[in-house]
């Protein structure tokens, strides 16, 4: 026999066999009272596991504090930085502008290591809303880096192709031949790249994201698995980090809306 919802016993538990009908593309399916009961169980989300930074209107990344994590910005080569106001269909953003020839070296943002950091073995997401001006003559980085690296940016540690520290995250670089965002681990010694088939988009804001599943990295671009990783993991503790570098051409712009990171525990 049916019986609507609204006409459940009030008061009396979820039985196995109360059943809600769904009916979808001409097919029948159903849900059972009782697993839909047991969503509203276990603890609350703490917002104790939520770091990172928004661009939020100041004037210099490094004063605006979200989440309760505050940035750090960083250039060579006579980059600049500014802001862009949200439009009807993109957030907004902070922009990273290298200087106007190549190669410039790096200039970014990362998150302070006053702040902390997550190992892989705990990261539930590391994401950044990330836009790009440019496919030619440049390279980026987006991901996260070794937080015991006092300037990473300063110094120059992702100004290359393969690195020597450790890494998790998404490059693009003209310079090494890329198509498409690559997916990149890397434990200090020996790295490993894999083709997203992702291809960079000068138009539209994307959401780049990692997370940590049973010591592999899965990289998602806008909520879409592209890649999943399980050699040259790093072990180390890791903080989130956005690059670009202008190789040879014109100034090319990096423009970052949010950098959001979130532990298991």
């Amino acid at each position: 026999m049916s019986v609507k919802i609204s006409q459940l016993t009030s008061g009396v538990p979820a039985q196995v066999t109360d059943l809600v009908p769904i009916a979808r593309a001409g097919v029948n399916y159903s849900l059972t009272a009782v697993s839909i009961a047991a969503l509203g169980s276990g603890p609350r989300p703490n917002r104790g596991n939520w770091h990172g930074w928004s661009c939020n209107g100041v004037s210099n990344a490094s004063g605006a504090v979200c989440y309760s994590d505050q940035v750090q910005i960083a250039w060579n080569g006579g980059a600049t930085f500014g802001e862009v106001p949200a439009t009807a269909t993109e957030p907004q953003y902070y922009t990273v502008v290298t200087g106007p020839s190549g190669p410039t070296g790096c200039s970014g943002m990362y998150n302070s290591p006053q702040y902390g950091g997550f190992t892989v073995g705990i990261l539930a997401s590391a994401m950044q809303r990330i836009m790009i001006s440019s496919a030619a003559d440049c390279r980026y980085w987006v991901g996260a880096i070794d937080s015991s690296i006092g300037t990473p940016i300063g110094a120059n540690d992702l100004a290359f192709d393969i690195l020597s520290h450790n890494f998790i995250g998404f490059r693009y670089s003209a310079g090494a031949g890329d198509t498409h965002w690559m997916a990149v681990t890397c434990n200090g010694v020996s790295q490993t790249t894999v083709d997203t088939g992702f291809a960079p988009d000068t138009a539209h804001g994307h959401v780049f994201e990692m997370q940590g599943s049973s010591g592999n990295v899965v990289f998602l671009i806008d909520g879409a698995v592209v890649a999943t990783v399980s050699t040259n993991v790093p072990t180390v503790v890791l903080r989130i980090i956005n690059d670009t570098e202008n190789l040879s051409g014109a100034p090319v712009t990096l423009s970052v809306a949010y950098m959001y990171w979130e532990t298991t525990v």
